[in-house]
């Protein structure tokens, strides 16, 4: 940054911004400035105060970093495609020489791609180095169009695209395009429903920028064993690898293996910092036997995280043996004793329904419970909510999934709420709460009982819920309140409850 250039920032202030008028609070704070830094994210802009916006942007030719995150909330899928052309033209006209953009948490997908792909193919964006357009309802289409448009990215180090559902066909669109650069440094692709169809065709994209990759996340899609095979060229070739994220991604044993033995062989093991592998259902000596071989002698500022796999008590036992030689994350090995301790069955929404030894028995009769009473009845101090659990889940589901598809469909999400509010649950306070915490996993607000994994937060169900929080049941508004927004560990929740004003 050179010494006049400054960064002008309303991070999070929560601004709705409609008319020209309202966007005047934004082009003071640049005029007659040399403009370097732009962060606009957590504010709300309508066409017309974009407009206004892109027009004081057209005047500043310093500027290196748009940060564009989140602007739209709350508004229709017809204006943030202009909206946001009206923000990238202002770029453009500046001639400025970006190095990053952030689009991300915006609802763009394939109706807004056509204001990307005018931008992406100006002359301007070959100095773009970060290009993050995380969480942009971009679809296999969407995804598909502005690939075309990536390889005139000729800078580009960090390329940052989850939670978008490439699906296979956006995967292999994507790797063809990365494929013809040779300078990418950090790839995140993380939860996209990618096979392992499209995860060999990533490979290629890899293979092309195998001397500068660093940073790897392919978390939350199918990899198994086949995508690890393929995964393995790149992971033994590479030199410089220092991140390796393959969180909840099937891998198992066997595709677990195949990575290890490509880490064991790979040029950049001694630099490696940071390997996860959360949730892969990893499990047996054999498997551990494998980590302490692999791993023993890395670096010990090095962390291997294996949270939320299958490991027994005598397995973690051998796992945190590691801690002396370097960072290790595992799951805590006495918290089912002292779940069971503390909770005594007395309180379900902090405990769990069964033991881990009676899980076989409780699904044997799920199907008996659900042909029962009212599930009002009790066993061992714990409360059968078999019927509950599968109508909420259930309705929570085709909640989430009705706020997330896009676009957008106002009557579906609110019939959706309607069906989420109205759904029958009993009176008692225990079943009340039990609701509520089904709903929170689905969410990704809380751990899910059954599997101890938590979801990724489900960003605009919550600020649905968020906006509409005064229509929910009483026990539900509790909650939210409790679990949300006077928790300072859930930041995402947390921050979209002050931005709402809730």
């Amino acid at each position: 940054m050179t010494s006049s250039g400054v960064t002008v920032s309303f991070d999070g202030h929560g601004l709705r911004l409609d008319t020209s008028e309202d966007a005047e609070v934004i082009c003071q704070a640049m005029m007659g400035k040399e403009v370097e830094i732009l962060i606009l994210q957590g504010n709300t802009f309508g066409i017309e105060a974009a407009e206004r916006v892109g027009i004081e942007l057209s005047n500043q030719p310093s500027l290196r970093e748009a940060h564009f995150k989140d602007l739209f909330t709350s508004r229709g899928r017809e204006e943030v495609p202009e909206a946001l052309g009206h923000l990238l033209r202002g770029i453009c006209d500046s001639a400025a020489e970006l190095t990053l953009l952030d689009l991300s948490d915006n609802a763009i997908g394939p109706i807004g791609a056509p204001s990307v792909i005018e931008f992406l193919n100006t002359a301007i964006v070959d100095k773009i180095e970060k290009f993050y357009i995380n969480n942009c309802g971009m679809g296999p289409e969407g995804s598909t169009s502005i690939a075309a448009s990536i390889p005139k990215l000729k800078s580009l180090r960090e390329f940052v695209c989850g939670r978008n559902r490439l699906e296979n066909k956006g995967a292999a669109s994507i790797s063809r395009a990365l494929s013809e650069l040779n300078t990418l440094e950090l790839l995140t692709l993380y939860q996209n429903g990618i096979g392992v169809d499209g995860i060999e065709k990533l490979v290629a994209a890899l293979m092309a920028n195998i001397n500068t990759i660093q940073e790897i996340d392919l978390s939350d899609n199918t990899i198994k064993a086949e995508g690890s095979d393929a995964l393995a060229k790149v992971l033994s070739g590479a030199r410089n690898l220092k991140t390796i994220r393959l969180n909840d991604a099937l891998l198992q044993n066997e595709g677990f293996s195949i990575i290890c033995d490509a880490l064991a062989n790979s040029p950049s093991f001694d630099n490696l910092d940071h390997v996860s592998f959360e949730g892969n259902e990893l499990h047996g000596q054999k498997i551990v036997d494998l980590i302490e071989i692999t791993f023993q002698n890395c670096n010990q500022n090095f962390t291997l995280d294996l949270l939320e796999n299958e490991f027994s008590r005598s397995e973690l036992e051998r796992l945190e043996v590691l801690t002396q030689k370097f960072n290790i994350i595992v799951d805590d090995l006495y918290s089912d004793v002292e779940e069971t301790e503390s909770d005594d069955g007395s309180r379900r929404e902090e405990g769990e329904l069964e033991s881990d030894d009676d899980d076989d028995d409780y699904n044997d009769n799920d199907e008996d419970s659900r042909g029962g009473d009212s599930g009002d009845q009790h066993s061992n101090g714990y409360v059968d909510l078999s019927n509950i659990e599968s109508d909420i889940r259930e309705v929570a589901q085709d909640f989430i999934k009705a706020v997330s598809k896009q676009p957008h469909d106002a009557d579906s999400i609110n019939s959706a709420f309607i069906q989420l509010i109205s759904t029958d649950s009993p009176n008692s306070r225990e079943k009340n709460f039990e609701a509520i915490q089904i709903l929170c996993e689905e969410l990704g607000l809380m751990k899910m009982e059954q599997t101890c994994k938590k979801k990724p937060l489900e960003r605009e169900a919550i600020v649905y819920i968020g906006k509409r929080l005064n229509e929910l049941p009483q026990t539900f508004r509790d909650f939210f309140e409790i679990v949300v927004k006077d928790n300072a560990d859930i930041g995402c929740g947390k921050l979209l409850f002050e931005k709402l004003e809730i």
